[in-house]
């Protein structure tokens, strides 16, 4: 009966912790609900009147929309309302739009009002200002910070109303923005999204913004007639709704699409409809692009003098318009004309002209790449804290759901616990017992392999000690061998040195020998001269020392080989009496041996010895003799 009470505590203390755990997640969850809803509200009720009065006065009156924004702008700033900022600084930049200004004075406006919108919690208007900076950013030709804020407004939208009027219009910048920038496929999957929310919402100007826009990516392909038939929907529709600029841009590009077909007659029908709306709108610039393309349509039908003209005067039509890409391209063709008619001196100022642009460009190129690679990083860190408080909420259901789950294991656990107590007792003394009669049979076993083990390990030892011995005794041999090697070899040099000194000796004897008789010659009276005369040289001829030399070369050669190469190569200029007194030092004969073997004085032999040391450019402290031993 305690057991079961004891039971019974346990499973309402768990019971009290899984309802403190519910009532913290309840919590949890009501904190992230109101810290969702604890931003400023948006107070545009107070706001509406001025803002369709401002956005009817853009499409009519630009100037007076101006000058309102102006009004509106200096109250604000004066009661520093910073919501009414917020759209005055959009509208703003809008202003500058219309005028056609690309300053930085509109990219400034908008990053203010994304920084006021954002503090009022007025997610809309800052996404509309970040669709407004893709736009600047793309007509900059920066095309990845363009991406990345037309990806910031897109999920915002997205969000919100996926059949939004603005979204289909990000869309379709998103897909002229991957087109750019040669990711052809993701230009054609968002110009294919944009196309639906367009056609419900039968926004005209919309649909035929996407077909000019999706001609390109058809353009990139190589694939011209089905860029050639979204390129005239859009002349269509431009047309009907009397969008002058744009019906004049899709009439060029229909123009350069025929011209790649080299359908000439057709590309100056387009380019002649569009110079003409040019001229009714009197844009000098368009005009002056349209002369280029001129030029381009009669360069390719080979009459290089009209299209020089046409080249010349586009650009001095369009000098006003910044268009790199356009002027790198005419001076380009304006060069090689001259120079195909061999006109050097005209083609040098638009050669170097040509080539200072491209160096521009290329230095543009670079810091393209430089921001891809930025704007991808901050685009995947801001990607990534999205996903982070996206999954804040997901985070604590998951921890209190396993934290319960954890409890209703360990209550679970218990009872089964309980109901197997019994059993398990029961079970784990039979276990025992077979339990200490394995230990037994197991200690054992090991008893036997032990003593096996130890007797492996004598048996190893004694091997080792069999193999230290036999090693050692080997050692010993070889060592003996290589003494007796070493002694024998002495022995045998000993032999030769003694040889050497035999013949030596002999050759001494010899020219003792001769010395003594020519000494007693010389002593005789001078009546037998001429008899004397003739022994004394033939005596000298006997001697025959330079046999001598070649049979005792032979004998030291054996016992020192290279001996005479070494000395020929490294001391060149040693003279054939001063090699012989270097082999004699090098077996140790004595000056005085030396000077009677070579029948000289001592002083010569000493005077041979100097001369030597010189040659073997030897320090006063070197011993010359110990020197030649070791050659």
């Amino acid at each position: 009966m305690d057991k079961t009470n004891k039971y019974r505590v346990l499973v309402a203390f768990l019971s009290v912790i899984i309802l403190v755990l519910l009532y913290l997640f309840l919590s949890e969850k009501k904190y992230i609900n109101l810290s969702l809803k604890s931003m400023p509200p948006i107070l545009t009720e107070n706001y509406s009147t001025y803002k369709d009065e401002l956005d009817s006065l853009l499409q009519a009156n630009v100037e007076e929309a101006k000058n309102r924004i102006n009004i509106y702008y200096a109250e604000a700033h004066d009661k520093e309302d910073t919501l009414q900022l917020s759209y005055l600084y959009y509208y703003k930049a809008i202003v500058k739009r219309k005028w056609g200004i690309q300053s930085d004075s509109a990219e400034f406006f908008l990053k203010r009002s994304i920084i006021y919108s954002e503090k009022w919690n007025n997610l809309e208007l800052a996404s509309k200002a970040r669709y407004r900076l893709g736009v600047h950013f793309m007509e900059k030709h920066n095309y990845p910070v363009s991406l990345n804020y037309f990806l910031e407004a897109k999920d915002y939208f997205k969000k919100t109303d996926s059949t939004n009027l603005m979204l289909a219009n990000i869309y379709n910048m998103l897909g002229s923005t991957y087109t750019l920038l040669g990711e052809l496929e993701k230009g054609l999957y968002y110009h294919k999204k944009a196309y639906p929310l367009f056609q419900r919402k039968r926004d005209s100007l919309g649909l035929a913004a996407h077909y000019s826009n999706i001609s390109k990516v058809y353009q990139s392909n190589g694939d011209l007639p089905k860029a050639i038939d979204y390129l005239k929907s859009s002349v269509r529709i431009y047309k009907n709704n009397k969008d002058t600029i744009n019906w004049t841009n899709c009439l060029v590009d229909l123009s350069n699409t025929a011209l790649g077909l080299k359908k000439y007659e057709e590309a100056k029908y387009y380019i002649n409809q569009a110079y003409n709306l040019a001229s009714l709108a009197k844009d000098t610039i368009s005009r002056g692009h349209i002369m280029i393309h001129y030029g381009n349509i009669y360069r390719a039908e080979g009459n290089q003098k009209k299209a020089l003209e046409y080249y010349t005067q586009g650009l001095q039509l369009a000098k006003s318009a910044y268009i790199e890409q356009i002027d790198l391209y005419v001076l380009k063709n304006i060069a090689d004309i001259y120079i195909e008619s061999k006109q050097y001196e005209r083609a040098y100022p638009y050669i170097n002209r040509y080539y200072v642009l491209k160096d521009s460009i290329s230095g543009a190129g670079v810091r393209d790449k430089i921001n891809v690679l930025q704007y991808d990083n901050e685009l995947q860190q801001k990607q990534t804290e999205n996903e982070i408080e996206r999954q804040k909420y997901r985070n604590v259901v998951l921890i209190y759901t396993i934290v319960v789950l954890f409890f209703c294991l360990i209550l679970l656990s218990f009872w089964f616990m309980y109901r197997n107590k019994v059993k398990s007792l029961r079970i784990s003394k039979l276990k025992n017992i077979r339990l200490e009669e394995k230990v037994k049979a197991e200690q054992e076993f090991l008893k036997l392999q032990s003593q096996q083990h130890e007797r492996e390990i004598e048996a190893k030892a004694q091997l080792q000690k069999v193999q230290q011995l036999q090693y050692e005794f080997e050692l010993q041999s070889k060592k003996e061998l290589e003494n007796l090697k070493i002694k024998q070899f002495e022995i045998e040099m000993e032999a030769k040195n003694r040889e050497l000194v035999g013949i030596n000796l002999q050759l001494l004897s010899k020219n003792k020998l001769m010395d003594e008789i020519e000494e007693i010659v010389n002593k005789k009276p001078s009546n037998i001269e001429n008899s004397f005369f003739e022994l004394k040289k033939t005596i000298r001829l006997n001697r025959n020392q330079e046999e001598d030399w070649i049979q005792f070369k032979k004998v030291f050669e054996k016992i020192h080989p290279n001996f005479f190469e070494i000395l020929s190569e490294k001391y060149s200029a040693l003279t054939k009496t001063e090699i012989r007194i270097c082999t004699y030092i090098k077996i140790k004969m004595a000056i005085d041996q030396i000077s009677d073997l070579l029948n000289v004085s001592h002083q010569s032999v000493l005077t041979s010895r100097y001369r030597i040391r010189k040659k073997f450019q030897l320090k006063r402290e070197e011993d010359l003799d110990e020197f030649i031993r070791n050659i």
